[in-house]
């Protein structure tokens, strides 16, 4: 194949998307913060274990609009709490119901980074 039709090609493979997965590290006071700067076509997914019935009070930033979710599976399917596009301040409650493993996830899909921040306050019941 002649580096003029390999170069064709590449014009139609997607970029990939950086994905970056962490864990929840909960405090002895119940609280988890963090704060980090999200690449342009980026993702963070921060996610942790949650027992049923748990009360989280939680707050995102970002610098500028991006996509935000907190999320679960259950199966194949993915449940959404709270779904937001084009937001870059949300302040908001969690109330589980069962045991899962909760996702808060920050997109950009600008080309420029953006700073980040969650704060998590999981409440004694």
């Amino acid at each position: 194949m002649s580096v003029r039709i390999a170069s064709f090609f590449m014009l139609f493979v997607p970029v990939a998307t950086q994905a970056e997965q962490l864990e929840i590290n909960w405090r002895p006071d119940g609280r988890f913060g963090y704060e980090s700067l999200l690449h342009g076509a980026a993702m963070t997914e921060i996610c942790g274990p949650l027992d049923a019935s748990a009360v989280v009070d939680w707050q995102m930033k970002s610098s500028t609009p991006i996509d935000f979710n907190v999320h679960f599976h259950q199966g194949e399917e993915v449940v959404y709490p709270t779904r937001q596009n084009g937001v870059n301040k949300l302040t908001d409650r969690l109330t589980t119901t069962t045991a899962e493993t909760f996702c808060w996830m920050f997109t950009n899909p600008a080309q420029n980074p953006t700073v980040i921040t969650l704060d998590l306050q999981l409440n004694p019941d």
